[in-house]
């Protein structure tokens, strides 16, 4: 089973992901200051990261394209998860994301995509 970094800046929000994941027997990493994000990615070695778009002064949109245009990051899939508008959420593909899934999301979907 791959290990899924969550980046979120929302302490709630990512306490009931990371349990929600965990409960299915999926190891998480929790970032809730983006600063600290790539130097998280290179020390945890995430299979799939799970990303915000809006973090506090940060864009996630941002923060995808930057590890995305890491030669060791670039492979990583990073979904992004967002109650942001669609065409905000949209464009995260623009930025190199994987995947976008909009807040509310349903969990049993988010899980079977966690998990190929």
């Amino acid at each position: 089973m791959k290990k899924v970094m969550i980046v979120e800046d929302d302490k709630s929000n990512l306490d009931i992901l990371s349990l929600m994941l965990d409960m299915e027997g999926i190891e998480c990493v929790g970032v809730s200051n983006p600063v600290k994000l790539l130097s998280r990615v290179k020390q945890q070695r995430p299979g799939l990261i799970l990303m915000d778009i809006e973090l506090g002064i940060f864009d996630g949109r941002d923060l995808c394209q930057q590890l995305k245009s890491d030669e060791q990051n670039k492979e990583i899939p990073v979904i992004i998860l967002s109650a942001a508008t669609e065409s905000k959420l949209m464009s995260a593909y623009q930025y190199g994301a994987d995947l976008a899934i909009p807040k509310p999301f349903e969990l049993n979907y988010l899980l079977e995509t966690v998990s190929k």
